[in-house]
């Protein structure tokens, strides 16, 4: 499944949309497409490729406690597929999503 443009360049993302986004950065693009599967429809959610990796960017929704549920619910992926910890970026910084022990 590809959600958005093939090869789009993540640094011409408008400033503004950071604080709207969260990107996750994986370097297997199997494990991207199947985070894409797993989070759409139920948000907006676009992947690239970009110097070898993987970028999932999905968008947050306004409610409160969205950024939460979001990453609970990649967690829980993370855990179940046996995937070591990913990588997210969210407001220009780099944080990082660990998996099961």
């Amino acid at each position: 499944m590809r959600v958005g443009p093939a090869g789009s360049d993540p640094r011409q993302v408008p400033a503004e949309a950071l604080s709207e986004t969260v990107v996750f950065v994986l370097l297997d693009p199997l494990g991207a497409e199947q985070l894409c599967e797993l989070l759409h429809p139920r948000r907006h959610i676009r992947i690239c490729e970009f110097e070898g990796a993987a970028l999932v960017a999905a968008d947050l929704k306004p409610e409160e406690g969205d950024l939460a549920t979001l990453l609970r619910l990649v967690k829980d992926w993370l855990d179940e597929s046996g995937r070591g910890p990913v990588r997210f970026h969210l407001d220009g910084r780099a944080y990082m999503l660990p998996a099961a022990a």
